[in-house]
């Protein structure tokens, strides 16, 4: 990734959009990144911003093989995920992004699926679009992730507004970058 691309990403995140690419009917399935949860309790359930990505998840791919992380997987009512990530492979640590994208590839290896549509928050999508572009998968960012809202009662407080996302999401995105974690994917290319 080119520190152009990386201005773009951050250009992106900050403004809570994405580049919108491929098509989705050559998809083999969808990888959903969940965005915060609620907290009741000793209960975590998937919250407003996962409830609407479970939605449209439903109302655009309920026809393909769904791989979710578990807040997703457990708001989808129409469908189920064919596969559910609930936990890092190292014990007690935190499941992020980067782990989900990694464990969904493997998933996907092991069905010779290539093609999957990236779908999460809005301001998430192009960081996740890029990082499993970085470990080979041939992403697809649909229209329309932009009707997704953030959850102002999410246990974590960078996915309760914009301003508290960018705070948190510009070092993400240095990390991600320093670390060789993202690229861009091939249809975005010039």
């Amino acid at each position: 990734m080119t520190e152009a691309e990386l201005i773009e990403l951050k250009k992106l995140a900050r403004s809570n959009t994405y580049h919108a690419h491929g098509d989705p009917q050559t998809a083999d399935c969808v990888i959903a990144f969940s965005f915060g949860y609620v907290q009741q309790g000793e209960k975590v359930l998937p919250g407003k911003s996962n409830q609407q990505l479970a939605s449209f998840i439903e109302e655009r791919f309920s026809t393909i093989p769904v791989i979710a992380q578990f807040e997703i997987g457990t708001a989808l009512q129409k469908i189920s995920a064919t596969y559910a990530i609930t936990t890092h492979y190292i014990p007690g640590k935190y499941l992020d992004s980067g782990e989900v994208a990694r464990q969904a590839h493997e998933y996907m290896v092991a069905h010779s699926w290539q093609r999957a549509i990236i779908v999460t928050h809005p301001a998430l999508e192009a960081r996740n679009d890029y990082a499993c572009s970085s470990i080979g998968i041939v992403t697809i960012a649909p229209l329309g992730l932009e009707t997704i809202e953030y959850d102002i009662f999410s246990a974590q407080s960078w996915t309760r507004n914009a301003k508290d996302w960018w705070t948190r999401e510009e070092g993400v995105i240095d990390l991600c970058y320093k670390n060789d974690w993202l690229r861009l994917p091939s249809d975005l290319a010039h």
